[in-house]
């Protein structure tokens, strides 16, 4: 996760706002908001950004307050396959 995007989630809302990310990627912007008390929103068309995306958040879950799950067990995480 990269400090800008950090900074761009602290300026763009507040604790426990949805941050919403239409174009996901590899869940930078997911990583940091859940690191900063932010629920998080992810789609992706991409099947391998999207998997890239998800295998990242539940990985980072586990680093996040000291284990305790962060993400949903049905994590908001959307893909389609229409283009």
């Amino acid at each position: 996760m990269t400090f800008s995007r950090r900074i761009q989630v602290k300026i763009a809302s507040k604790e426990g706002d949805i941050v919403l990310d239409p174009f996901m990627g590899v869940g930078s912007t997911g990583i940091a908001a859940l690191k900063m008390n932010r629920r998080f929103i992810g789609i992706e068309i991409e099947r391998d950004y999207f998997e890239a995306a998800k295998k990242r958040l539940q990985q980072s879950q586990n680093t996040l307050f000291d284990n305790t799950p962060v993400l949903p067990s049905n994590p908001t995480l959307c893909y389609s396959e229409n283009k």
